[in-house]
């Protein structure tokens, strides 16, 4: 079903796809199988018993309800020109959601997708390989649908899924536009990297012009303006003595408040 549903130009992109019952991890499954001959390899499930988000937290994963997709993708190059590479994921889900009819979804730096201040989908990044290549990067993607309430009693922050801003495509539907938007931007990134990226990318940008705390660890933390990114897709804070840079691996961010700042 969901192959049907992407273009045929795009389909000869899928070395494998696996749809699955129940897993673990859509990308633990990944990593444990060889990388195809040809093309990306693509995992679905209905179900994760042990999802993953970033900084180690568990992704809520109830049956049927949600997206859970990874996809494993082979670089030539290394990882030293993987910079970017979430945020440009992140994008490619936004594409995605205007295609289905979501206008007014944004970035909160580096991946998090929210829609009316909430989490809507999140995006975990694992990277092996040499510095100078080849490389192969594992995407994972969780994107609510009709998120149970039941269950979001587990989730430790706000939240919100495709059903609460009226949206009502099929899950195949939603799965074959995230893997064409995916194909379509990781293939450019490959290409050109992510400063191609930037000027779309500042568009959904949450964070650009509004004042952010930085969490460095449990005691270390500051306040900030953030000011966009860099060409490489680190994150700029001003201070009243300069700009601070920072990946995405290093530290957390909230946003204090949505009042743009000069």
């Amino acid at each position: 079903m969901i192959l049907s549903e992407i273009q045929p130009s795009l389909r000869q992109a899928i070395g494998s796809l696996a749809i699955l019952s129940c897993v673990d991890s859509t990308n633990n499954y990944l990593r444990e199988r060889a990388i195809p001959e040809r093309g990306v390899s693509i995992c679905l499930a209905e179900h994760q018993s042990h999802g993953r988000g970033r900084m180690g937290r568990s992704w809520v994963s109830p049956f049927a309800s949600n997206i859970y997709l990874s996809m494993a993708w082979q670089f030539e190059h290394g990882s030293e020109r993987l910079a970017g590479f979430s945020l440009v994921v992140a994008l490619a889900v936004v594409r995605a959601l205007k295609r289905l009819g979501l206008d007014d979804a944004g970035i909160k730096w580096p991946n998090d997708v929210l829609w009316q201040q909430a989490k809507l989908a999140g995006v975990l990044i694992e990277a092996s390989g040499e510095m100078h290549g080849p490389s192969r990067v594992i995407l994972g993607l969780g994107l609510n649908v009709d998120m149970p309430v039941q269950t979001a009693a587990d989730i430790d922050q706000p939240w919100t899924d495709l059903r609460q801003a009226n949206i009502f495509a099929a899950r195949s539907t939603i799965a074959a536009y995230l893997i064409e938007e995916l194909i379509q931007i990781i293939t450019r990134f490959g290409e050109q990297g992510f400063t191609c990226f930037r000027e779309e990318w500042a568009e959904y940008d949450l964070c650009l012009n509004r004042h952010v705390r930085i969490i460095l660890s449990a005691d270390t933390h500051y306040q900030g303006i953030a000011r966009g990114v860099d060409a490489a897709g680190l994150l700029l804070v001003e201070q009243s003595d300069g700009i601070k840079v920072h990946a995405s691996g290093d530290v957390r961010l909230r946003i204090v408040n949505n009042v743009a700042t000069a």
